[in-house]
């Protein structure tokens, strides 16, 4: 009996001192290191701060203008952290690997309350806080090399993480050669976040520059762009590489990136212009009308025609002779009315087209085209008899399509309406809008009859602007009529 209750007393001592050090353990844990009574995490926090009283004085006694009490500001800061010295790295690897699970955790070991209230709910993004370990890493340079192997770990994990890839940079060399050392040649999940960070931040030695040209030949498209944006001209050598990459790629982050690498390069890339101009040529006319089309044949168009002027000019103006002389969907023009017609076709009217060489200019067309889904081609027709962009066209009942309204050239409104017959080919002018109109908007009623609207606005103090109105058409007489707006007007 008496050893069971000694057995029982032992026990509930046992107890008793598990709880203690449970509820003493965050005051026997590490406290966070501090410098003249402030924390580290709150000198992080004063790194990008805005400069105090104290710091616009010290400028001005450095005989400074008041933008430098910025960089006083974060010199004080630095300096803090300097102080602080290795001290600071258990809290700035545990601020650099902060997750979704641990947020609670790290936060509560930080002095810093603002921080505690900015990143403790889960729908803040960690983003900025590791960023805060970075530039503490960065302040302490090469005196953290201790810490690499740690800050490897880190980027090792299941989900790479691009801070720590980032603190590698910044501790000095030896943490360069842990992400040159990591980088798959085969094609790899950390290959993204190695090629972003060495190409922004690291080094422009031969070694990074190895690692960018192979992100040029990894498989995944996403690494094409990350090459292509980091990359700074570093060396000419990559332009093959680009080249081989772009004959094999034309995706919109592949054709992104090696656009934007052979365009830092200049003349240097001149080998690369037959490729460009043909892929400008095969791409910047959109296979249908639709609407992903068109945007697709901006992109390319764009992208291409910056980097051929860079590259070669001469073969930037023959690509643009070749843009403004065909199809009239393309990245240039711009303002055309698409109207679908009774027997399948699409009919393109009028728009601008605008150039790039020598010098930008718009030209505005009264010109039109069919566009024949059957036969897979592009046809012409006749012509508008004024040249305009953002009219309306709006197709009616026995199939012909009225168009009415936009602008002509020199910015000027038009009222005036014409209809184009697809039987002829051929357009006739109708009677004029009573008012002209940039913008409007078009319906077919049941009726038969057109009805176009401006969705204007009332004159201001000082200012006027366009009112509401709306018009109807009469197709058998040819008449327009002023109705008055949902006010009555």
């Amino acid at each position: 009996m008496i050893k069971q209750k000694y057995n029982v007393s032992r026990l509930l001592c046992r107890l008793s001192l598990a709880v203690g050090l449970f509820v003493l353990s965050p005051v026997m844990r590490a406290a966070e290191p501090t410098y003249q009574s402030k924390a580290l995490s709150e000198w992080l926090d004063e790194l990008n701060g805005r400069p105090t009283v104290e710091d616009f004085a010290e400028a001005k006694r450095r005989n400074l203008d008041e933008a430098a009490a910025f960089t006083v500001h974060r010199e004080r800061a630095e300096k803090a952290i300097r102080q602080i010295g290795t001290n600071a790295v258990p809290t700035l690897l545990e601020i650099l690997g902060v997750t979704d699970k641990t947020r609670r955790r790290v936060l509560s070991r930080l002095e810093n309350r603002e921080w505690k209230e900015a990143f403790r709910s889960k729908d803040v993004n960690l983003d900025s806080l590791r960023n805060a370990a970075v530039a503490g890493f960065a302040v302490l340079g090469t005196n953290a090399e201790f810490a690499i192997p740690q800050i490897e770990k880190l980027f090792l994990e299941d989900e790479p993480c691009f801070e720590a890839a980032h603190a590698l940079v910044v501790v000095g060399p030896k943490g360069i050669a842990v992400l040159t050392r990591q980088f798959d040649r085969g094609g790899g999940p950390r290959n993204n976040p190695i090629i972003r960070i060495l190409g922004q931040y690291g080094p422009k030695s031969k070694a990074v520059t190895e690692i960018l040209i192979e992100g040029f030949k990894d498989p995944d498209p996403v690494n094409h762009q990350a090459a292509g944006i980091t990359f700074a001209a570093r060396d000419p050598e990559a332009v093959p590489v680009i080249i081989e990459m772009l004959k094999k790629h034309d995706d919109v982050l592949s054709v992104g990136g090696g656009c934007q690498a052979l365009q830092a390069f200049g003349p240097a890339a001149k080998e690369a212009a037959p490729l460009i101009f043909q892929l400008f040529t095969n791409h910047v006319i959109p296979k249908s009308v639709k609407d992903d089309d068109i945007h697709a044949a901006q992109f390319w168009g764009t992208s291409y025609m910056d980097m051929l002027k860079a590259i070669d000019f001469d073969t930037a103006i023959k690509a643009q002779t070749f843009l403004t002389n065909s199809s009239p969907l393309n990245y240039a023009r711009g303002g055309y009315t698409i109207t679908p017609l009774k027997d399948g076709r699409t009919l393109v009217a009028g728009g601008s087209i605008g150039t790039a060489l020598p010098t930008g200019a718009y030209y505005y067309l009264s010109s039109a085209q069919l566009l024949d889904p059957k036969a897979g081609r592009w046809e012409e027709t006749g012509s508008m008899k004024s040249a305009r962009i953002g009219h309306v066209a709006v197709r009616l009942k026995d199939g012909r399509v009225l168009v009415a309204g936009g602008q002509g050239e020199k910015g000027k409104e038009l009222n005036s309406a014409e209809i184009y017959d697809p039987q002829t080919g051929k357009w006739t002018e109708t009677k004029p809008k009573i008012r002209s109109g940039y913008g409007d908007k078009a319906i077919l009623r049941p009726d038969g009859k057109a009805l176009f609207f401006v969705e204007g606005w009332e004159g201001t103090k000082g200012r006027t602007g366009k009112k509401a109105h709306q018009e109807l058409y009469d197709p058998v007489t040819e008449k327009w009529t002023l109705l008055p707006d949902e006010k009555g007007r």
